[in-house]
């Protein structure tokens, strides 16, 4: 995914499981949202952060070589501006309400239901719209 002058991308998907990346992606673009810049290697999300800016981060938790919660703590202290969203198969209270406390807006348990889905990223972009609004 590029982005010319970097030009502000609305979502960026990370999930290692590319059937979910392309089944959210169809789910945005069929409600105008995009682009979106989708990844199923974690270790390019920090580097892509550094290049292109991103509205909001869709992650999912348990994936290999950098999981969705050391991401999320590195996208709070390193882009504070980037919403986070949590989307995970750990249905786990406690690790929901650590996720929160850590930054993210979201934490949706897989599968998930496409209007919950919707919504929950068009409330993620509002805030961050709002806060680029208030800087």
């Amino acid at each position: 995914m590029n982005s010319e002058n970097n030009e502000i991308i609305p979502v960026m998907l990370v999930d290692d499981e590319p059937q979910i990346l392309l089944s959210y992606s169809v789910m945005l673009k069929s409600e105008g949202i995009g682009p979106v810049a989708s990844f199923d290697d974690s270790r390019r999300v920090i580097p892509f952060l550094r290049e292109h800016p991103v509205s909001l981060a869709v992650l999912d938790l348990s994936m290999p070589f950098v999981n969705g919660r050391d991401l999320l703590k590195q996208i709070g202290d390193e882009f504070p501006r980037t919403q986070v969203i949590i989307v995970t198969a750990m249905n786990d209270i406690d690790t929901a309400v650590a996720c929160m406390r850590e930054g993210a807006v979201d934490y949706l348990v897989k599968p998930v239901e496409k209007n919950r889905f919707i919504s929950s990223i068009h409330r993620a972009l509002e805030i961050s719209q709002l806060k680029n609004q208030v800087d």
